[in-house]
């Protein structure tokens, strides 16, 4: 019974520690098999904005699927907020896409101090042609428009690693 319990221990202190350490490392989201050319959408944000994503041709877009109901989508807003603010300037661009209605998001978007366009796609019409099967989802497009990366899940955009890989697509 002791050696179980020992053997139990070690593996659930070898995983905290790869699990750390992980969290520090590039590989904070998935690349495409192939290069894929992120798909084209014409929608108006919240403040009334016409938004095509072929107007960010040349600067690299965070394109960042969410919704209301969504805990681990809410936990994420101060991040991109703050990694807003610290590529001001710059030529990354990030849109919110999000899966409510304006009814809903809009209280949202304010209460959280959301300081990036939202889009609303209450019948998931874009959520299909980028296959978004979960949320949140966010890619990472290119000033090419190719979807250079694909995060699923929560993810803390502060961290020096997606800084650094962000600097490599703003260098591109």
């Amino acid at each position: 019974m002791n050696k179980i319990i020992c053997v139990i221990t070690i593996l659930l202190l070898a995983a905290s520690f790869s699990i750390s350490e992980a969290a520090d490392k590039p590989c904070f989201c998935l690349a495409p098999d192939k290069i894929t050319q992120s798909p084209d959408f014409d929608f108006v944000d919240l403040n009334g904005n016409k938004i095509q994503l072929n107007q960010y041709t040349g600067k690299v877009v965070l394109l960042h699927f969410w919704a209301t109901w969504c805990p681990a989508c809410a936990s994420e807003i101060p991040a991109l907020n703050a990694l807003r603010e610290k590529f001001k300037g710059n030529d990354l661009v990030i849109l919110a896409i999000a899966e409510d209605s304006q009814r809903l998001v809009e209280p949202f978007a304010k209460k959280l101090d959301m300081k990036y366009p939202i889009i609303i796609d209450q019948y998931g019409s874009m959520m299909r042609s980028y296959h978004v099967k979960a949320l949140p989802y966010t890619f990472l497009i290119n000033k090419k428009g190719n979807i250079s990366c694909i995060a699923i899940g929560a993810r803390d955009w502060t961290l020096s690693t997606i800084d650094s890989y962000l600097d490599d697509l703003l260098k591109e």
